[in-house]
């Protein structure tokens, strides 16, 4: 009778730590992920770049009329931070900050 009790405990736990997580998604609470790197391509039409960090890692990353775009629309070849999200199972810019160049010695 225990285990049948613990086990109900258990699984009464489990799903509201399920419906909790939904709900801050639904809420837009999603954890906030910060990439910094180089856009190795653009499709300005699909709001869609490629982003390679200084490891070498690669991120396909979106962006749509919310996103925060600090230095105009991003280009191939520019140092880009950006701040996203993960939204169906992909990742969506809240912010894309362009930094400045640095000056050739």
């Amino acid at each position: 009778m225990r285990r049948i009790f613990a086990l109900g405990a258990l699984a009464a736990l489990c799903l509201g730590t399920v419906a909790s997580a939904q709900e801050a998604r639904s809420q837009g609470t999603e954890a906030i992920q910060t990439f910094k790197g180089t856009v190795e391509s653009v499709n300005p039409q699909q709001k869609m770049l490629l982003l390679e960090d200084t490891s070498g890692t690669a991120e396909a990353v979106s962006w749509d009329s919310s996103t925060a775009l600090q230095g105009g629309e991003p280009k191939e070849g520019q140092s880009v931070e950006i701040s996203a999200v993960k939204r169906d199972g992909r990742t969506v810019a809240t912010r894309i900050q362009v930094l400045a160049a640095k000056p050739a010695r």
